[in-house]
């Protein structure tokens, strides 16, 4: 008796879950529907145009104010000051080329191989 009541308990939540799930699982087709239709449809506000060309300056600004002092490219490479934290992406490239590419290897693999 104590297994039947146990079986139906679990298919009554079960049942419930489902239910929850597929009502969930409606709401968010319907509003990632009604989202991605809005751009696929090119339906958006000045608004929107002037949040993403911001959040696009803000991250360009910040990625080379972040690597300013780290990357040499270009004709002002003169001006840096700290030559001791800095790639230089010519003699990078060059070693790169002597050396058969990026994927270049100069010793064999060290240590045990598998035999199986």
């Amino acid at each position: 008796m104590e297994m039947k009541q146990l079986t139906a308990k679990i298919a009554e939540k079960r049942e419930a879950f489902k239910g929850a799930f597929v009502s969930w699982f409606e709401k968010t087709k319907e509003r990632l529907l009604q989202f991605f239709s809005r751009f696929l449809r090119f339906d958006y506000t000045l608004k929107d145009f002037f949040l993403v060309l911001s959040f696009g300056v803000l991250l360009g600004a910040g990625i080379k104010t972040a690597t300013n002092e780290t990357f040499t490219i270009g004709y002002e490479d003169y001006k840096v000051s700290h030559l001791e934290n800095i790639y230089k992406m010519n003699d990078i490239q060059k070693t790169l080329l002597e050396n058969g590419g990026s994927l270049a290897v100069t010793q064999n693999p060290s240590g045990e191989m598998c035999t199986e």
